[in-house]
């Protein structure tokens, strides 16, 4: 029923009307920006341009100008063999040290949905929609204790938002207009069972609205169903919802209404963490500090091309925006933002509007401070807890590898007394033929090919240093003669990568490039380890552009610090390896 003139409005319609005023003063080309990383950072093994540009409705050439500016800034990344993009893990990890509340917020509302799991024993998850408005994800969810249960962690990154139980309690919400314009496209069908008929849908969300839950009958997976409460943010909106996931087609409305007020009570409990209030106990209680300013994204008003490569100028500064609010946690005003990045009041307060209307910042009162969304942090939890590690990003980084190559890789550094390689951290193939690390002793850095990569890098002095102390060799292949050495090591300079044929162990060759700290000055190499074929050309020339890709990413991690965290959790990795032999 329409409203009468002079009532007032709901609180979703209030939020509406000031989101309908935000947008009208953003950045049409930040704007796009954000749909294509939202979407390569939700997907599992990146996405081809072609796919970005269809599903985001962006021709290709503007879809590629957007990529191809945040891929210079940093936070994406491009398999060179496949040409997917994807979000770049290791760009969290320069703000690790302020991501403390961020985690902890996480660990609570993980807590949440562990209890409600365990009391209901049935799959808890954690619905919001992601940034195109089509779609719903479950970033956060818990598995209860059970041996028949719905696994999330098996079910596709989202579904449309009408087929989700979740998913129908935020469009029930929804003001009219916004309603209209989700059931005039097309509703995408996602089992037999989902709801692909605008009239049906209206019945069905005016059901949730009346009885203040939703049900899924089967209508994202074949064999499962769900129920859900609306999830509200602090001022009432409607942002997601809290759902229960049960194996079998009727569970849910047979059994799933039981435990209605468990959830409604446990939403009511992220409803209050997600407060400006709560937030700032998380932020005080870990003593977060708020900087200046943060490399690589210091520079405040980027050049339209910068290191031979062209920007979109406002995408530019957006991420750079960005980067400097992850290290605000208390939140800033425009006046603040205008004068500690050094952007006009105008550009500044655009900027920060179309942050707010994607979702990304939330401003909250009195003070009027903008502060990332506790939203945007849940979205991301897997990659915040994977970037919290430094160990494990350098891991992740190298499965990459290890799944694009069939290969052992792993990162190689010297030894404290720089004589010995040491594999801080690899990755396995899943095959069962491998190199497994750990296995061999410690060899000489010149039977290594990251070994090589070190020593080439050193002055002549180190060098002869290395060589008067002896160069003992692993097999009849490894390298003896000081002469031999200095051409070895002078080819390694000259090609830029290393190679390790059975010097080290026989039956395995070695493809290694450098990898540099953030000053730039070489620490080790990363390497790949063959054990079924010679290393030819070919698989040389496949091979140099993921290893040099990977390299580059590393060097992003090797910040101050770096090498003691890698020693103590890399080296335990390394040692329950040991006693494995290459099968």
């Amino acid at each position: 029923m329409a409203s009468k003139r002079g009532a007032t409005p709901t609180c979703q319609q209030s939020q509406a009307a000031a989101l309908h005023e935000q947008r009208a003063h953003t950045f049409k080309s930040a704007m796009r920006a954000l749909l294509i990383l939202d979407a390569v950072e939700r997907s599992v093994g990146g996405r081809p341009l072609a796919e970005l540009s269809s599903e985001l409705g962006l021709d290709k050439a503007t879809a590629l100008r957007m990529l191809e500016t945040l891929l210079a800034e940093g936070v994406v990344v491009k398999d060179a063999d496949t040409g997917r993009y994807s979000g770049d893990l290791t760009s969290w990890t320069y703000f690790s040290e302020f991501l403390r509340p961020t985690l902890s917020f996480i660990s609570s509302v993980q807590e949440i949905l562990d209890a409600v799991s365990e009391s209901t024993e049935a799959t808890c998850l954690l619905v919001l929609p992601t940034l195109g408005g089509r779609a719903g994800s479950a970033p956060m969810y818990s598995l209860p204790d059970v041996g028949l249960y719905y696994d999330r962690s098996r079910a596709p990154e989202s579904n449309p938002l009408h087929a989700a139980a979740g998913g129908k309690c935020y469009l029930a919400a929804l003001p009219k207009e916004e309603l209209t314009r989700y059931l005039e496209s097309k509703l995408a069908r996602a089992t037999d069972n989902t709801i692909t008929s605008p009239s049906a849908l209206r019945r069905e969300l005016a059901r949730v609205r009346r009885q203040g839950y939703a049900l899924n009958r089967a209508e994202t997976h074949d064999g499962a169903s769900g129920v859900a409460v609306p999830l509200r943010a602090p001022t009432g909106v409607v942002v997601g919802g809290l759902a229960l996931g049960f194996v079998g087609t009727d569970v849910a409305e047979r059994e799933g209404k039981a435990f209605l007020p468990a959830l409604a009570e446990a939403a009511q409990q992220l409803s209050g963490l997600m407060s400006y209030r709560s937030w700032l106990r998380y932020v005080r209680q870990a003593g977060a500090q708020e900087v200046q300013s943060l490399s690589p994204w210091d520079t405040p008003d980027p050049a339209v091309e910068e290191d031979g490569v062209r920007r979109v100028r406002t995408v530019a500064r957006m991420v750079r925006l960005m980067a400097f609010l992850f290290t605000c946690p208390e939140g800033v005003t425009v006046g603040e933002v205008t004068e500690r990045r050094r952007l006009g009041k105008p550009t500044a307060w655009r900027l920060l509007n179309t942050l707010a209307s994607a979702g990304v910042l939330w401003q909250d009162a009195p003070e009027k401070r903008y502060r990332i969304s506790p939203l945007f942090w849940l979205a991301r939890a897997t990659v915040l807890r994977s970037a919290a590690s430094r160990a494990g990003a350098v891991t992740s980084v190298l499965k990459e590898v290890a799944e694009a190559t069939g290969e052992t890789v792993s990162f190689g550094l010297p030894d404290r007394e720089e004589r010995v390689g040491v594999a801080y951290q690899f990755a396995l193939p899943d095959r069962p033929v491998c190199w497994r690390v750990g296995h061999e002793p410690q060899a000489p850095l010149h039977t290594t090919a990251s070994g090589k990569c070190y020593l080439a890098a050193q002055s002549k002095r180190a060098i002869e240093n290395y060589i008067r102390r002896g160069l003992t060799p692993m097999t009849d292949m490894s390298i003896t003669s000081s002469e031999q050495l200095r051409g070895e090591l002078e080819d390694v300079r000259r090609k830029g990568y290393a190679l390790n044929r059975e010097e080290m162990s026989r039956g395995a060759e070695a493809l290694a490039v450098p990898v540099a700290d953030a000053r730039g000055k070489t620490v080790g190499g990363v390497v790949i380890i063959s054990v079924t074929t010679k290393l030819t050309g070919a698989q040389i020339k496949r091979w140099l552009p993921l290893l040099r890709r990977a390299a580059d990413r590393l060097s992003r991690l090797l910040v101050p610090g770096w090498r003691q965290q890698l020693e103590e959790q890399g080296s335990a990795a390394a040692a329950e390896s040991r006693g494995a032999r290459v099968t």
